[in-house]
């Protein structure tokens, strides 16, 4: 064969990677287009007299929760805990910790968003199961903290657990939080 001269097989390599390079520039000018919708990490309003909830919340002291916060702070500690593993008893702890640290800073806050966090349906039954065994060594906590302490001590997470206990209106934000987290 001729040197200069392409053949099918160059020409097809030709056309593959000029076809590449088009999907690659709409690609990137579609993600230079700016649409009017709600960052991911807002959880949008469903209530339609915004005014008054907006009112309401800030009267009762809650904190604004983004959909990141509601992931990284409530939702993935629960994950975390896989019952039966080694050291699952522990990592219940932190997880428990976790979630009334949660209820402290954001009170009984709106999370409806939290069935759109589960990657997979596995994801969302291990939440509900692991909900529910947290939510039993907290109301564990809530009726004689000094029995469980230990517990809480071998997680490494005694001193934040026994401060965030302390507070009677931190429990009532957590019982506004399980409740609203069951109805999923």
């Amino acid at each position: 064969m001729e040197e200069g001269v392409f053949t099918n097989k160059k020409w097809l390599i030709v056309l593959a990677v000029l076809l590449l390079m088009l999907l690659i520039a709409v690609l990137v000018l579609r993600m230079g287009k700016t649409e009017e919708r709600l960052p991911d990490d807002t959880v949008p309003v469903q209530n339609p007299d915004v005014e008054q909830l907006v009112q309401d919340h800030a009267a009762a002291g809650a904190k604004e929760v983004s959909r990141t916060d509601i992931k990284e702070k409530l939702v993935d500690p629960i994950l975390a805990y896989y019952p039966g593993t080694a050291g699952s008893s522990l990592k219940r702890a932190v997880a428990a910790t976790n979630v009334l640290a949660f209820a402290a800073e954001y009170g009984a806050c709106d999370v409806s968003v939290v069935p759109e966090l589960f990657g997979t349906e596995e994801e969302k039954n291990r939440f509900s199961e692991n909900l529910l065994t947290i939510t039993d060594l907290l109301k564990e906590t809530e009726d004689d903290f000094d029995t469980i302490s230990g517990l809480y001590e071998d997680a490494g997470v005694y001193e934040q657990i026994r401060e965030l206990a302390a507070d009677p209106e931190v429990w009532n934000n957590l019982h506004e939080l399980i409740e609203n987290l069951s109805a999923f």
